[in-house]
Protein backbone atom coordinates (compact mmCIF):
# COMPACT_ATOMS: atom_id res chain seq x y z
CA UNK A 1 0.00 0.00 0.00
CA UNK A 2 2.89 2.36 0.77
CA UNK A 3 4.40 1.85 -2.70
CA UNK A 4 1.00 2.52 -4.26
CA UNK A 5 0.74 5.94 -2.59
CA UNK A 6 4.34 6.79 -3.53
CA UNK A 7 3.70 5.99 -7.20
CA UNK A 8 0.41 7.88 -7.17
CA UNK A 9 1.92 11.01 -5.58
CA UNK A 10 4.88 11.02 -7.98
CA UNK A 11 2.61 10.64 -10.99
CA UNK A 12 0.25 13.33 -9.73
CA UNK A 13 3.15 15.76 -9.38
CA UNK A 14 4.39 14.94 -12.87
CA UNK A 15 0.96 15.64 -14.36
CA UNK A 16 0.56 19.01 -12.67
CA UNK A 17 4.11 20.13 -13.39
CA UNK A 18 3.25 19.99 -17.08
CA UNK A 19 1.97 23.23 -18.63
CA UNK A 20 -0.57 21.17 -20.57
CA UNK A 21 -2.54 20.50 -17.38
CA UNK A 22 -2.99 24.21 -16.76
CA UNK A 23 -3.98 24.77 -20.37
CA UNK A 24 -6.64 22.14 -19.84
CA UNK A 25 -7.87 24.04 -16.79
CA UNK A 26 -8.50 27.07 -19.01
CA UNK A 27 -10.41 24.93 -21.52
CA UNK A 28 -12.55 23.43 -18.75
CA UNK A 29 -13.28 26.85 -17.26
CA UNK A 30 -14.38 28.16 -20.65
CA UNK A 31 -16.67 25.21 -21.42
CA UNK A 32 -18.23 25.29 -17.96
CA UNK A 33 -18.89 29.01 -18.24
CA UNK A 34 -20.39 28.53 -21.70
CA UNK A 35 -22.77 25.87 -20.38
CA UNK A 36 -23.97 28.11 -17.53
CA UNK A 37 -24.39 31.05 -19.89
CA UNK A 38 -26.58 28.95 -22.20
CA UNK A 39 -28.67 27.74 -19.26
CA UNK A 40 -29.29 31.29 -18.06
CA UNK A 41 -30.56 32.10 -21.56
CA UNK A 42 -32.62 28.97 -22.26
CA UNK A 43 -33.30 27.14 -18.99
CA UNK A 44 -35.69 24.70 -20.68
CA UNK A 45 -32.70 23.28 -22.61
CA UNK A 46 -30.45 22.95 -19.56
CA UNK A 47 -30.27 19.16 -19.63
CA UNK A 48 -29.32 19.22 -23.32
CA UNK A 49 -26.66 21.86 -22.58
CA UNK A 50 -25.28 19.66 -19.80
CA UNK A 51 -25.23 16.70 -22.18
CA UNK A 52 -23.39 18.68 -24.85
CA UNK A 53 -20.87 20.00 -22.33
CA UNK A 54 -20.26 16.57 -20.81
CA UNK A 55 -19.62 15.17 -24.29
CA UNK A 56 -16.95 17.71 -25.15
CA UNK A 57 -15.38 17.67 -21.69
CA UNK A 58 -15.14 13.88 -21.55
CA UNK A 59 -13.69 13.60 -25.07
CA UNK A 60 -11.08 16.29 -24.44
CA UNK A 61 -10.10 14.84 -21.08
CA UNK A 62 -9.90 11.32 -22.52
CA UNK A 63 -7.49 12.49 -25.23
CA UNK A 64 -5.39 14.18 -22.57
CA UNK A 65 -4.70 11.08 -20.46
CA UNK A 66 -3.43 7.52 -20.90
CA UNK A 67 0.28 7.94 -21.55
CA UNK A 68 1.51 7.42 -18.01
CA UNK A 69 3.12 3.99 -18.40
CA UNK A 70 4.43 4.52 -21.96
CA UNK A 71 6.00 7.82 -20.90
CA UNK A 72 7.97 6.00 -18.20
CA UNK A 73 9.09 3.42 -20.78
CA UNK A 74 10.18 6.07 -23.28
CA UNK A 75 12.20 7.90 -20.61
CA UNK A 76 13.60 4.61 -19.26
CA UNK A 77 12.06 5.28 -15.86
CA UNK A 78 9.99 2.10 -15.77
CA UNK A 79 13.10 -0.04 -15.46
CA UNK A 80 14.24 1.95 -12.46
CA UNK A 81 10.84 1.92 -10.76
CA UNK A 82 10.03 -1.70 -11.49
CA UNK A 83 13.48 -2.90 -10.44
CA UNK A 84 12.46 -1.95 -6.90
CA UNK A 85 10.06 -4.12 -4.87
CA UNK A 86 7.00 -2.39 -6.35
CA UNK A 87 4.17 -4.75 -7.25
CA UNK A 88 2.84 -4.34 -10.78
CA UNK A 89 -0.65 -3.77 -9.34
CA UNK A 90 0.61 -0.88 -7.19
CA UNK A 91 2.51 0.63 -10.11
CA UNK A 92 -0.38 0.50 -12.61
CA UNK A 93 -3.11 1.47 -10.13
CA UNK A 94 -1.01 4.34 -8.78
CA UNK A 95 -0.47 5.67 -12.29
CA UNK A 96 -4.12 5.19 -13.21
CA UNK A 97 -5.64 6.77 -10.10
CA UNK A 98 -3.31 9.77 -10.33
CA UNK A 99 -4.51 10.30 -13.89
CA UNK A 100 -8.15 9.78 -12.97
CA UNK A 101 -7.90 12.13 -9.99
CA UNK A 102 -6.40 14.77 -12.28
CA UNK A 103 -9.25 14.36 -14.77
CA UNK A 104 -11.81 14.69 -11.98
CA UNK A 105 -10.10 17.87 -10.78
CA UNK A 106 -10.10 19.25 -14.33
CA UNK A 107 -13.78 18.39 -14.76
CA UNK A 108 -14.35 19.96 -11.34
CA UNK A 109 -12.80 23.21 -12.54
CA UNK A 110 -15.41 23.29 -15.30
CA UNK A 111 -18.11 22.62 -12.71
CA UNK A 112 -16.81 25.45 -10.52
CA UNK A 113 -16.79 27.80 -13.49
CA UNK A 114 -20.40 26.86 -14.33
CA UNK A 115 -21.52 27.45 -10.74
CA UNK A 116 -19.86 30.86 -10.60
CA UNK A 117 -21.24 32.06 -13.92
CA UNK A 118 -24.67 30.69 -13.08
CA UNK A 119 -24.72 32.60 -9.79
CA UNK A 120 -23.05 35.86 -10.77
CA UNK A 121 -23.86 36.43 -14.47
CA UNK A 122 -25.75 39.68 -14.97
CA UNK A 123 -25.11 40.43 -18.65
CA UNK A 124 -28.28 41.49 -20.44
CA UNK A 125 -26.69 41.26 -23.88
CA UNK A 126 -24.52 38.71 -25.66
CA UNK A 127 -20.74 38.82 -25.17
CA UNK A 128 -18.60 36.85 -27.62
CA UNK A 129 -19.95 33.27 -27.35
CA UNK A 130 -21.79 33.92 -24.10
CA UNK A 131 -25.54 34.41 -24.32
CA UNK A 132 -27.40 37.08 -22.32
CA UNK A 133 -28.62 36.02 -18.87
CA UNK A 134 -32.38 36.53 -19.10
CA UNK A 135 -33.37 34.08 -16.37
CA UNK A 136 -32.45 33.60 -12.69
CA UNK A 137 -29.68 31.17 -11.62
CA UNK A 138 -30.45 27.49 -12.06
CA UNK A 139 -28.83 26.58 -8.75
CA UNK A 140 -26.00 24.25 -7.78
CA UNK A 141 -28.13 21.09 -7.75
CA UNK A 142 -28.64 21.26 -11.52
CA UNK A 143 -24.92 21.25 -12.25
CA UNK A 144 -24.00 18.74 -9.56
CA UNK A 145 -26.64 16.37 -10.92
CA UNK A 146 -25.53 16.86 -14.52
CA UNK A 147 -21.84 16.38 -13.75
CA UNK A 148 -22.49 13.29 -11.60
CA UNK A 149 -24.87 11.61 -14.06
CA UNK A 150 -23.26 12.57 -17.36
CA UNK A 151 -19.55 13.20 -16.62
CA UNK A 152 -18.12 10.83 -14.02
CA UNK A 153 -18.66 7.54 -15.85
CA UNK A 154 -17.36 8.74 -19.25
CA UNK A 155 -14.14 10.17 -17.80
CA UNK A 156 -13.62 7.07 -15.63
CA UNK A 157 -14.01 4.82 -18.66
CA UNK A 158 -11.99 7.20 -20.87
CA UNK A 159 -9.05 7.24 -18.46
CA UNK A 160 -9.03 3.42 -18.24
CA UNK A 161 -9.53 2.88 -21.95
CA UNK A 162 -6.69 5.18 -23.00
CA UNK A 163 -4.29 3.76 -20.40
CA UNK A 164 -5.07 0.19 -21.48
CA UNK A 165 -5.01 0.93 -25.20
CA UNK A 166 -1.75 2.90 -25.20
CA UNK A 167 -0.03 0.45 -22.88
CA UNK A 168 -1.13 -2.73 -24.66
CA UNK A 169 -0.42 -1.34 -28.16
CA UNK A 170 3.05 -0.24 -27.10
CA UNK A 171 2.40 3.49 -27.34
CA UNK A 172 0.15 3.67 -30.41
CA UNK A 173 -1.73 6.81 -29.34
CA UNK A 174 -3.15 7.29 -32.84
CA UNK A 175 -4.96 3.94 -32.62
CA UNK A 176 -6.28 4.77 -29.15
CA UNK A 177 -7.45 8.22 -30.27
CA UNK A 178 -9.25 6.82 -33.31
CA UNK A 179 -11.00 4.26 -31.12
CA UNK A 180 -12.09 7.01 -28.72
CA UNK A 181 -13.56 9.02 -31.58
CA UNK A 182 -15.54 6.02 -32.75
CA UNK A 183 -16.80 5.17 -29.26
CA UNK A 184 -17.86 8.74 -28.48
CA UNK A 185 -18.99 10.11 -31.84
CA UNK A 186 -20.80 7.21 -33.52
CA UNK A 187 -23.59 7.02 -30.90
CA UNK A 188 -24.47 10.65 -31.61
CA UNK A 189 -25.28 9.75 -35.22
CA UNK A 190 -26.66 6.27 -34.58
CA UNK A 191 -28.80 6.88 -31.51
CA UNK A 192 -31.74 5.08 -33.07
CA UNK A 193 -29.77 2.02 -34.20
CA UNK A 194 -26.87 1.50 -31.78
CA UNK A 195 -27.69 -0.46 -28.60
CA UNK A 196 -28.25 2.01 -25.79
CA UNK A 197 -26.04 -0.08 -23.54
CA UNK A 198 -23.04 0.83 -25.75
CA UNK A 199 -23.73 4.58 -25.87
CA UNK A 200 -21.09 6.14 -23.60
CA UNK A 201 -22.55 9.60 -24.27
CA UNK A 202 -25.99 8.47 -23.03
CA UNK A 203 -27.47 10.63 -25.80
CA UNK A 204 -30.72 8.69 -25.44
CA UNK A 205 -31.03 10.18 -21.94
CA UNK A 206 -29.34 13.56 -22.30
CA UNK A 207 -31.36 14.52 -25.41
CA UNK A 208 -28.07 15.46 -27.10
CA UNK A 209 -27.87 13.66 -30.40
CA UNK A 210 -26.97 14.41 -34.01
CA UNK A 211 -29.28 11.68 -35.25
CA UNK A 212 -32.64 12.64 -36.83
CA UNK A 213 -35.12 13.57 -34.12
CA UNK A 214 -37.88 11.13 -33.31
CA UNK A 215 -41.42 12.46 -33.37
CA UNK A 216 -42.57 13.63 -29.95
CA UNK A 217 -45.92 12.10 -29.09
CA UNK A 218 -46.28 13.53 -25.57
CA UNK A 219 -44.46 16.84 -25.06
CA UNK A 220 -43.23 17.60 -21.57
CA UNK A 221 -44.93 20.32 -19.49
CA UNK A 222 -42.17 22.83 -20.28
CA UNK A 223 -42.49 22.12 -24.02
CA UNK A 224 -46.24 22.59 -23.82
CA UNK A 225 -45.70 25.88 -22.01
CA UNK A 226 -43.29 27.08 -24.70
CA UNK A 227 -45.78 26.18 -27.42
CA UNK A 228 -48.45 28.17 -25.63
CA UNK A 229 -46.13 31.20 -25.27
CA UNK A 230 -44.09 31.54 -28.50
CA UNK A 231 -42.78 34.90 -27.29
CA UNK A 232 -40.32 32.95 -25.11
CA UNK A 233 -38.58 31.62 -28.22
CA UNK A 234 -37.96 35.07 -29.64
CA UNK A 235 -34.84 37.15 -29.15
CA UNK A 236 -34.94 39.55 -26.27
CA UNK A 237 -35.89 39.42 -22.58
CA UNK A 238 -38.95 37.32 -21.71
CA UNK A 239 -42.08 38.87 -20.16
CA UNK A 240 -41.56 39.25 -16.41
CA UNK A 241 -44.72 37.31 -15.55
CA UNK A 242 -43.47 34.22 -17.43
CA UNK A 243 -40.01 33.93 -15.88
CA UNK A 244 -41.00 32.06 -12.72
CA UNK A 245 -43.26 29.52 -14.50
CA UNK A 246 -40.45 28.81 -16.97
CA UNK A 247 -37.94 28.29 -14.16
CA UNK A 248 -40.30 26.05 -12.20
CA UNK A 249 -41.08 23.82 -15.18
CA UNK A 250 -37.44 23.74 -16.34
CA UNK A 251 -36.07 22.72 -12.95
CA UNK A 252 -38.69 19.98 -12.70
CA UNK A 253 -37.15 18.38 -15.81
CA UNK A 254 -33.63 18.05 -14.33
CA UNK A 255 -32.94 15.22 -14.54
CA UNK A 256 -35.65 14.18 -17.00
CA UNK A 257 -38.18 11.88 -15.42
CA UNK A 258 -38.56 8.98 -15.37
CA UNK A 259 -34.94 7.83 -15.52
CA UNK A 260 -34.57 5.10 -18.14
CA UNK A 261 -33.57 1.79 -16.58
CA UNK A 262 -31.19 1.32 -19.49
CA UNK A 263 -29.30 4.44 -18.45
CA UNK A 264 -28.45 2.84 -15.10
CA UNK A 265 -27.38 -0.38 -16.82
CA UNK A 266 -25.35 1.70 -19.27
CA UNK A 267 -23.41 3.41 -16.47
CA UNK A 268 -22.86 0.07 -14.69
CA UNK A 269 -21.69 -1.56 -17.93
CA UNK A 270 -19.00 1.05 -18.59
CA UNK A 271 -17.82 1.05 -14.98
CA UNK A 272 -17.45 -2.75 -15.08
CA UNK A 273 -15.69 -2.46 -18.45
CA UNK A 274 -13.32 0.07 -16.88
CA UNK A 275 -12.44 -2.40 -14.15
CA UNK A 276 -11.83 -5.13 -16.73
CA UNK A 277 -9.56 -2.86 -18.78
CA UNK A 278 -7.58 -1.97 -15.66
CA UNK A 279 -7.06 -5.67 -14.93
CA UNK A 280 -5.88 -6.22 -18.53
CA UNK A 281 -3.47 -3.30 -18.20
CA UNK A 282 -2.02 -4.79 -15.02
CA UNK A 283 -1.64 -8.16 -16.73
CA UNK A 284 -0.04 -6.61 -19.83
CA UNK A 285 2.38 -4.54 -17.78
CA UNK A 286 3.28 -7.59 -15.71
CA UNK A 287 4.02 -9.52 -18.89
CA UNK A 288 6.21 -6.71 -20.26
CA UNK A 289 7.99 -6.50 -16.93
CA UNK A 290 8.68 -10.25 -16.89
CA UNK A 291 10.14 -10.19 -20.41
CA UNK A 292 12.10 -6.96 -19.97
Amino acid sequence: MYNFWVVMKLEFRLIWRNWGAWLMVLVMLFLGALCASSNRNEPWSSWAHLGTTSFFLSVILTFYTGNQIRRDHAQRLDGIVLSTPVATQSYVCGKYLAGLASLILLAGSGLLSALLIDHFATNSSAFLLFAPAYYPPMGAQVYLTGWAWLMLTPITFGATFMLACITLTHGQRAIASLAVLLIWVLPLFLTQSIPQLLDITAAFFSHFSLAPARPVTSPTPIMQFLLQHPVLRQDGPPPANLIQPVMHLSLAEIPPSPTPTMFLWNRLFFLCLSLLLLVLTIYGTHTLRRHA
